[in-house]
């Protein structure tokens, strides 16, 4: 999954969905299915996704049904249908209160045109981005999901129309990446901080 992230964030979407699809294989749990499903959904295989989120929906456990809502948001804005990815979301925090919930819920609500309330989760992520360092409670420590939350926060104050603020989350996001990394986030953080000044 590590290395279909590096992959997918060099723009290598066909290696990055392979990488992804190799790991589902060896194991299709949770931590696998939905950063797995990031990459499928790149790649327009929202069949493959939409089947994975239903795999976890059927669980008995309430925090691997909310990883399943989490997959039908994802599903759901790879549809357009912005309104029923937001309910999905919804759902999900019912199910279990997460900072992996939390955080697409915030992107939900940015994506439904909603900035304060999207704001609002992703402050709530920062404020408990330590959860967010073991995203899946498995002792395997990463802030590789914590990473792009004040690029996000900057989305958010920039739709709100704060610049001044969402200029400062760009910059903030900006400082912990290397300055020669490919990755898609960084570069739009550069464009829209240099357009805010």
């Amino acid at each position: 999954i590590a290395l279909a992230d590096a992959l997918g964030m060099q723009g290598n979407l066909s290696a990055a969905v392979a990488a992804a699809r190799r790991a589902l294989a060896i194991e299709a749990n949770e931590a696998q299915i939905l950063p797995a499903v990031r990459w499928l959904i790149a790649a327009n295989d929202i069949g493959q996704a939409a089947a994975l989120g239903a795999q976890l929906d059927r669980s008995l456990e309430a925090r691997s049904r909310a990883f399943g809502r989490i997959v039908a948001a994802q599903v759901a804005l790879a549809r357009g249908k912005r309104v029923d990815a937001v309910d999905a979301m919804r759902d999900a925090l019912k199910l279990a209160d997460l900072w992996l919930v939390r955080y697409p819920l915030g992107r939900a609500y940015l994506a439904a045109g909603a900035p304060a309330e999207a704001f609002s989760e992703f402050e709530a992520c920062m404020k408990r981005r330590g959860e967010g360092y073991a995203a899946f409670l498995d002792d395997v420590p990463t802030a590789r999901a914590v990473a792009p939350v004040h690029y996000w926060m900057g989305r958010a104050r920039e739709e709100m129309g704060l610049r001044a603020q969402a200029a400062a989350e760009y910059r903030t996001y900006i400082a912990g990446r290397a300055k020669d990394s490919p990755e898609p986030l960084l570069k739009d953080a550069i464009t829209r901080m240099a357009s805010l000044q």
